[in-house]
């Protein structure tokens, strides 16, 4: 789950650190980073490195506790790709940080603290350490499952999908082996009736679902490809791949299998990885970053394609959605580079 993370924090063990030491040292770190310092306080400050190449902004906060201090980074944008940003950030200004704890003699500590100390926000100090538990609680896995700005699609997608699901197990269909008749009669794809005049089928077979844990596995791969994708390319335009894609994976799936009953979602999520995997073989994300998911997706997506070689999966549909999502991705690169150049670096 670390690749869902939208934050990255780390506890520093330091209990015999005084506050004051503690201040001087993040505020010099900052300064020494060019870090814009947003809030200060006795218990800690919030600051924002410079803009990053991803184009996602983080906000890094340091707050005092009584047994050390805590390094926290997230992005600002509310988007829930991290692309390893965020453990970045943390990890230069603890760097940073221990840099000064040796710089620093007492009395350059004493100096600096006299300078800062009216700049500290004393009255109302929302990073002391109770308050701020109090105010952020911790989020869970199901947070992935919230429509926010810039990820609004997969989860309203995901539940669609749970809903049909439920209303076919409340009309009495097993939630386990349902039969081929009920599958067709829900919207399931087969070559003959979609090619035939029933063409509406090459886009509900992609929200039926043959049992529970044919659901589960596509969900779970749904938001797995939703929460890097759509913030990268926006809501629209991963609508319109999941739409295209699952019709594609259809469409081949009837060809191939003309007289095979089939369903699910996992067409349309081949193709939301093929579309990723198009944008990371070009620049629009940075290099490091880019060869480790290259490495992921590539290697999630042939395990799932050797996978599907089993009988009673429909394969043809997985590779109809991976190429039509592939295309889709070179064809709105332009696009996508063009609003990463002109956005402006904060």
């Amino acid at each position: 789950m670390q690749l869902f993370r939208t934050h990255y924090d780390s506890i520093v063990s330091a209990p015999y650190l005084s506050q004051e030491a503690f201040i001087v040292y993040v505020v010099s770190a900052s300064q020494e980073l060019g870090w814009m310092i947003q809030y200060i306080s006795p218990s800690g400050i919030i600051a924002v490195p410079p803009g990053n190449s991803a184009g996602s902004v983080q906000e890094v906060e340091v707050r005092k506790t009584r047994q050390g201090y805590v390094v926290k980074s997230a992005n600002r944008d509310n988007t829930l790709r991290d692309w390893g940003l965020a453990e970045k950030q943390v990890r230069t200004l603890k760097d940073a940080m221990r840099t000064q704890t040796v710089a620093l003699s007492q009395e350059e500590i004493a100096y600096r603290y006299e300078i800062i100390q009216p700049h500290l926000n004393t009255q109302d100090d929302k990073l002391e350490e109770r308050r701020y538990e109090l105010e952020h609680p911790k989020e869970g896995w199901w947070s992935f499952l919230k429509p926010v700005k810039g990820y609004t699609a997969t989860p309203v997608v995901l539940m669609l999908n749970v809903l049909v699901f439920l209303l076919m197990a409340g009309s009495g269909i097993s939630l386990i082996e349902p039969t081929a008749r009920q599958i067709f009669d829900w919207g399931g794809n087969w070559g003959a009736a979609s090619m035939g005049g029933q063409w509406w089928r090459l886009v509900t077979a992609a929200f039926v679902h043959i049992g529970f844990v044919h659901l589960f596995m596509n969900m779970a791969a749904l938001v797995y490809a939703g929460a890097f994708l759509e913030p990268l390319i926006g809501t629209t335009r991963f609508v319109i791949a999941y739409l295209i894609t699952a019709v594609a994976g259809s469409l081949l799936g009837s060809v191939m299998h003309p007289d095979i009953i089939s369903a699910g979602a996992s067409g349309a999520i081949f193709g939301l990885f093929g579309v990723l995997l198009a944008l990371l073989t070009t620049s629009l994300i940075p290099p490091d970053i880019r060869r480790r998911l290259l490495l992921l997706m590539g290697f999630y997506v042939i395990y799932n394609l050797l996978s599907g070689m089993k009988e009673g999966i429909d394969n043809a549909a997985h590779i109809g959605g991976l190429i039509a999502g592939m295309s889709f991705g070179y064809t709105i690169y332009p696009a996508l580079r063009r609003v990463k150049e002109e956005k402006p670096v904060s």
